[in-house]
This record gives C-alpha cells, structure tokens and sequence, in this order.
C-alpha cells in the first residue's frame, strides 16, 4: 500500500474507531446522519489517494483529453450545443471528472475492506482490476467525442437535425422482433441542442444529430454509442440497405465504433436500428488510444470492425499518439488510419471519404 493511500485509510479506520455510533460489520453499515458527512469525506478520500497513487499517468493524459474535448465543444457551440441526458452516462461522467469516474469502481470493495472481507493486498488487486476494465474504454470513447465534435466544423453545417424517437411509457417491455410494436420512424426536426447520450428506453435508434453538410453536400448523420431499437419500423428508407439485427452484429456494435450516415434527403439517415434490421452506414470510425492497444491489435479490431458493418465507404482507425511502428494514411483500400492526436484538421480525409461517390454499393 503507497504511503499516501496509508495515510488515508489510517485516517479513516481512526475516524471510525473514534465514532461508536458507527457500525461497519459482515451484515449492516449504520453511520447516523451526525457524522456522515466527515465519514464520506474520508472515505471518498481513500479511494482518490488509491486512485492518484496508481493512476498519476492516466489521470495526467485524461484532463490533456479534458481540455481538448472541451476547445472543441467550444468550437461546436457556435454551431450547435449538447444536452445533459437525465442519465449521466459513464462516458459522460468520465469527461467531468476523470478521478471521480475512477474510483467509483472502489466504493463496494472498499465497504469489503472495512467489513473485513478483503485484506489490504486484495482489496489493491482486486481495486486496480476493477479500474483497468474501465479506464482504457472510458478514454477511447471520450476520444471519440471529441473526434466527433471536432468534425462538426469541417462538416460546414447550414441545417441541423433532430430526431425524437418516443421512449418506452412506464410499464412497457421491449419485446421479441416478431411481437414488437410497429411504429413510424418520425421525421427529424430543426433543433439547435442534441443529446450525444441517447436515452436507453427509446424505442429506435436514431442519429445524435444530422446536418445539412455544405461542404458534403447532403445530409450527415452520426451516431455514438450504439443501442438497437426495440420498436419495428414501418417506413425504413429504401434507398439504404438493412443488415438483420442478430448477435455478432450487435457484439461489433456494442465494441464502440462511430456510425456516419450521407443521404440527399434527411428522412433517409433518420433511422439507424430498429428491433429487427440496422442501417449499413457509410462510414464507420473508431478511436484507439495508443499507450492501451499495441499497433496489431487496434488493426485486427478495426478490421474486424469494417469486415462486419462493411461501410460503403470505409473505415477510419484514429489514433491519439503514434505507434513505434509507422501507421498512417491508407492501410488497405477500404481501412484508413490517421493518427490525429488532438488537431481537428487531420481530420479532413473523413470528409473527403463522404464527398467521393462510393465504389461498393
């Protein structure tokens, strides 16, 4: 155990020495309201010093992350502004405060520890796996967004879209394909505010946004953190192709690439999944940060990825850093890589991939 989350766990077993009225045993957790607030601090204090003690590096590239999406949201706000779901997401969590984030993964190993189910050597093993699952993940998926904001601008929207798929009512239940509800997919709306954390109980699933993209010229949409539908769809486009919705479709999905839609007309990028079929997109993005994932690694998922969505026109692999080993620009005819770190205009060969006309319809 590092002298410094010592020093904090000492601090906090003296405070509960120190405190009869409070009971941590096997079976009940008593803290009266007199001295719940100082025992939370102390606690919470705990679990940030473990935090910092072994995560200095990450934490110091999450806030270099931190302060990039923000100049980039910055810059998209003249354009248009994001809304704060009534669920907080973890990616969104992550991107107020990396630190917080972290040591959530802690507050029921570290109830364990005073509980006596874990010993300090358990609860430092068990505490760091418990963060590793995560960290890498929350950094990747908030490099996206910042990814995705920062190719609002090179898009030169002129008209901005919203789609208000209907939530589930209260005591609904998603259903099979085939004894799901049909419904109509509605027509996106002007809107200047959008959510880039789509409710979890809508019944399709649609862009976070579209926009009418001067510089494509067409309709763009784009969608993050995918959730299939749980509704059939009546008026699916039939301008695009539809892939069945099944297992190794959705475990691609779920690995969290960024879905780009182009289309003339917006009804055409409005729907994204429904409960049975999903939207083959034409471009298909995926972050990686490079000190987690090694150079054979991210090129065996992003083409894992391409091979399974088959976007029309490509798949892009962005990497925040360079690898030891040189990969850039066009690694097969269909698979790019561009290694951005955080300079928006490196961006640019997506947008051109949206302007050429596709070669696999």
């Amino acid at each position: 155990m590092s002298g410094k989350l010592t020093a904090a766990y000492s601090s906090l077993t003296k405070f509960i020495a120190d405190q009869p009225e409070i009971e941590i045993s096997e079976s009940v957790i008593g803290i009266p309201a007199s001295v719940r607030p100082d025992f939370y601090n102390l606690f919470n204090g705990a679990r940030k010093a473990f935090v910092e003690d072994r995560y200095s590096d990450f934490l110091s590239r999450a806030e270099a992350l931190l302060k990039h999406y923000h100049e980039a949201e910055q810059k998209a706000a003249g354009l248009l502004s994001f809304e704060d779901s009534a669920a907080v997401s973890p990616v969104r969590r992550f991107l107020q405060d990396p630190t917080d984030s972290l040591t959530r993964q802690l507050f029921d190993l570290l109830f364990d520890l005073l509980k006596g189910r874990e010993t300090l050597a358990s609860f430092e093993q068990k505490g760091a796996a418990a963060i590793d699952s995560v960290a890498s993940d929350l950094y990747r998926a908030g490099y996206e967004r910042w990814a995705v904001l920062s190719l609002i601008p090179l898009l030169i929207p002129n008209e901005l879209l919203r789609v208000e798929a209907r939530r589930l009512n209260p005591g609904e239940k998603s259903k099979s394909m085939l004894h799901s509800p049909v419904d109509s997919v509605p027509a996106p709306v002007p809107s200047a505010s959008f959510l880039f954390d789509q409710p979890r109980e809508a019944v399709f699933s649609v862009p976070d946004f579209i926009i009418h993209s001067r510089a494509v010229n067409r309709y763009v949409g784009i969608r993050s953190e995918f959730k299939a539908g749980v509704y059939n769809a009546q008026n699916r486009s039939h301008e695009r192709e539809w892939y069945p919705v099944e297992t190794g479709l959705l475990r691609t999905l779920e690995s969290g690439p960024t879905l780009i839609y182009a289309a003339e007309e917006a009804q055409s990028v409005a729907l994204v999944a429904d409960v049975g079929r999903f939207c083959r997109p034409d471009l298909v993005l995926w972050c990686v940060q490079t000190s987690s994932l090694g150079r054979a690694g991210a090129l065996e998922k992003i083409s894992l990825i391409h091979d399974r969505i088959k976007p029309l026109r490509g798949s892009f692999l962005i990497a925040d850093e360079p690898w030891t080993e040189q990969l850039e620009g066009q690694v097969s005819e269909e698979v790019h890589c561009i290694t951005a770190g955080f300079e928006p205009l490196t961006l640019q060969p997506i947008i051109e991939a949206l302007i050429k006309q596709p070669e696999n319809t």
